[in-house]
């Protein structure tokens, strides 16, 4: 296993997984599947592994190191440039507005404007209360069982 990961403490499938990720240019179920998950649950295991904290980690460590890979700040400086049509000096560029959009679309994106935010009543983290373990366990298998079929129809 190579050496950056040892401290993140991944597993071996882990890291194949974060390689691939990177390698395919960010394609989550086909590094999963290259990691070794089922066709079938690739894209549910994509989901949950790009949603680890260590998972992301791992790819901003590797991708730090790797020049040829640009870091979050920087797609963002050039997502913003784009979306408004200037360059580094301030002057302003022929950016066709469909382009502009898109761009404004990926620094939304990355920047988790269009996620849903489900919160308690206080504006904190949902708390579920007096749900045995065994029952909360068996409906987080459920909807995880439902995600996949339901991925599975769309296909990929």
């Amino acid at each position: 296993m190579d050496e950056r990961y040892k401290k993140l403490q991944l597993t071996e499938r882990q890291s194949l997984f974060v390689d691939a990720y990177l390698e395919n240019g960010g394609n989550g179920a086909a590094a999963a599947r290259t990691a070794g998950y089922p066709k079938k649950t690739a894209n549910y295991h994509a989901h949950q592994l790009i949603n680890k904290r260590k998972i992301l980690l791992a790819l901003e460590e590797v991708s730090k190191s790797d020049v040829l890979i640009a870091a979050r700040d920087e797609r963002q400086r050039f997502w913003t440039s784009l979306m408004r049509g200037t360059n580094k000096a301030g002057e302003i560029l022929d950016v066709p507005v469909p382009l502009r959009i898109k761009a404004s679309e990926l620094l939304g994106k990355s920047q988790g404007d269009f996620l849903e935010r489900i919160t308690g009543g206080d504006g904190g983290p949902l708390e579920i209360k007096g749900v045995e373990k065994e029952k909360l366990d068996t409906a987080k298998d459920r909807l995880a069982s439902m995600l996949v079929r339901r991925m599975n129809k769309g296909g990929e």
